[in-house]
């Protein structure tokens, strides 16, 4: 299940790509909590200032939609992805383990 939280709907902090809310409202009515306390973030200064943070990691997935494998670069820190990249074509090995996952003997 996925949770989030939002913010009241006239709330100025809602024209920010990011946010850090440490103090979230949980009611029984919604399955999002609601923002008491936020404050914006500027996610490329958080990586300038601390590199080491962001991790990198290349997947190959199989699209159902489009029938196809598509290699997609991902950058997070932790659990946070904060960018998403398409790679042009994955290398054979990518290839092979994807179709391997997707095809177990």
């Amino acid at each position: 299940m996925v949770w989030g939280a939002m913010l009241d709907a006239d709330d100025a902090l809602g024209r920010h790509e990011w946010l850090i809310a440490p103090l979230l409202l949980q009611g029984s009515a919604s399955p999002d909590a609601r923002i008491l306390l936020a404050q914006p973030l500027d996610i490329a200064s958080l990586i300038q200032a601390c590199p080491d943070l962001l991790r990198q990691s290349d997947t190959v997935e199989w699209d159902e939609a489009q029938g196809t494998l598509k290699a997609w670069r991902r950058m997070r820190i932790g659990q946070l992805t904060v960018n998403v990249q398409p790679l042009a074509k994955p290398s054979e090995e990518e290839l092979h383990q994807a179709d391997a996952e997707r095809h177990p003997r």
